[in-house]
């Protein structure tokens, strides 16, 4: 194979291709879905709320200022660009902070934990009939937190509650629970998540004095959490844990204080010899904060509070061809600081993301983008 050495040449190569990657990268945009200038959805600076989808439509659950910080749900009408509540203007007894909502055939539920009965949580859906928030199971079935998920897989539904694992009971109407609560490596747990693949469930969590960030599946034999990997995931201090599954491998994001507190993507080696990064360990141009992680079509996407941006939100995909993390539109989808993790949803080809961002209060954002 003939190698090429003339200079004029390969400049005028690079400086062409720079040109058409460029134009490429920033033909898409980012296009602004809602602003919530009427103060709809606020609360206090950092504000919890869930963002689903469900066939074309999305949802939101959210507990601010507006409904005396009950939780509410409400879908987008893209022809008014307003929020609908689903099945009345409160679903809750008391104020909550932290929620999660999701689909199951169509059906909405929604896992919260309730300040009216001590932060304990409850599991809701709508009934489509009467319009109304059905209590599923007992409520107030375990003490609550800020890590709430709900997974089905066919007729079963398990509910994860910073992490106890438990499943609904239909003959009894209960939730049991399936095993130990995962305590981590001792001194404290922040930042839990969790995946469901292939009738395991896997846990994320920030651990131990050093806050490290390790990653374990429950073993149903035993009931207890068992590590993947002899070490911790990150490999020194972490921050701002947020995690996605591609089959059975887990992709942790999170903030690496091994490289001066900037974003690092690590995942599962396949033959389970422990964790390797996913394109440059450290890879964002400052430190990354409200780190938000989910994946596409076995494409990843990471949404980020970036440090050397001021704190504005930050999208970027991952590269397999070069190993590399690329923008997603232009590089600050935000105006100003965001002060929550984003949330991104896809409908079709076109990506959602939702934000709270920095004003005299904590203003809720949406923004839309094809992907090509």
């Amino acid at each position: 194979m003939m190698k090429l050495s003339c200079p004029s040449f390969k400049a005028i190569f690079i400086i062409s291709f720079s040109l058409i990657f460029n134009i490429h990268a920033f033909s898409q945009d980012w296009t602004p879905v809602f602003v919530d200038r009427d103060e709809e959805f606020t609360n206090y600076w950092e504000v919890p709320y869930s963002l689903a989808t469900d066939n074309e439509d999305l949802f939101v659950s959210i507990a601010p200022i507006m409904s005396n910080r009950r939780l509410v749900v409400k879908k987008f009408d893209q022809t008014s660009s307003k929020w609908i509540n689903l099945g009345g203007s409160s679903i809750s007894d008391g104020e909550v902070i932290f929620s999660y909502l999701t689909f199951n055939k169509g059906t909405p539920y929604v896992i919260y934990g309730d300040a009216a009965n001590e932060q304990k949580v409850t599991v809701k859906f709508l009934d489509k009939k009467t319009k109304s928030w059905i209590t599923l199971g007992n409520p107030s079935f375990a003490e609550g937190g800020s890590a709430l998920k709900l997974v089905f897989d066919n007729k079963d539904i398990f509910a994860l509650v910073d992490g106890l694992l438990t499943k609904f009971n239909p003959q009894k109407n209960i939730w049991e629970d399936q095993g130990e609560k995962f305590t981590g490596a001792g001194c404290s747990v922040k930042g839990i998540c969790y995946g469901y693949f292939n009738k395991t469930h896997y846990i994320a969590a920030q651990t131990g004095c050093n806050l490290e960030t390790e990653v374990r599946k429950m073993d149903t034999g035993s009931g207890k959490w068992v590590r993947l990997g002899k070490w911790y995931a990150s490999e020194g201090m972490s921050n701002q844990l947020s995690s996605t599954m591609i089959d059975s491998i887990p992709y942790i994001f999170f903030e690496d204080f091994s490289f001066a507190g900037k974003g690092t993507v690590r995942k599962y080696r396949t033959d389970g010899s422990g964790w390797e990064n996913v394109g440059k360990r450290g890879f964002s141009s400052g430190i990354a904060f409200y780190n938000s992680i989910t994946v596409r079509n076995n494409v990843l996407y990471a949404a980020y509070w970036e440090g050397g941006q001021n704190g504005r939100l930050t999208v970027r995909k991952f590269d397999t061809l070069n190993n590399t993390w690329i923008y997603v539109g232009r590089r600050n989808v935000s105006d100003s600081k965001i002060v929550n993790p984003a949330q991104m949803v896809f409908i079709g080809n076109m990506m959602y993301i939702s934000y709270f961002e920095k004003s005299s209060k904590a203003i809720f954002n949406l923004k839309k983008i094809e992907l090509k």
